[in-house]
């Protein structure tokens, strides 16, 4: 699976389509029935890592590597820092793998806050 989408001729697909944005996520194994085994191995992510600098190099379509390009935004973005997800009921979680949340969008108002930061 891992070949398949991160080969050239998928992202040339997504280009045609009129994609101009990816965000590539590794497998994440969290929950009761999660597959530590599905995880990329440190290989798999050196290959991902090697592929998607290559593309956002020579392609006309922004690829960003969720984990291996954290370093470009001090560490995770989650947490409050820059990122959080809203889930399908409304609910502010600090991550999309950290399903943990006091808040909802539709009990709660966002505050100035959460505005982007001006430089």
């Amino acid at each position: 699976m891992l070949e398949s989408i991160t080969s050239e001729e998928f992202f040339d697909s997504l280009i045609d389509m009129g994609v101009y944005f990816i965000w590539c996520f590794h497998y994440m194994p969290v929950g009761n029935d999660a597959a530590p085994e599905l995880l990329p191995t440190p290989e798999q992510r050196t290959e991902t890592y090697r592929r998607i600098r290559h593309y956002r190099a020579t392609k006309p379509l922004f690829a960003m590597d969720f984990q291996n390009d954290a370093k470009y935004v001090g560490g995770c973005i989650a947490g409050g820092r820059r990122y959080f997800h809203i889930n399908a009921n409304g609910d502010i979680d600090p991550c999309v793998f950290v399903h943990y949340s006091d808040s909802n969008i539709h009990e709660k108002q966002f505050s100035k806050r959460c505005s982007p930061r001006k430089a």
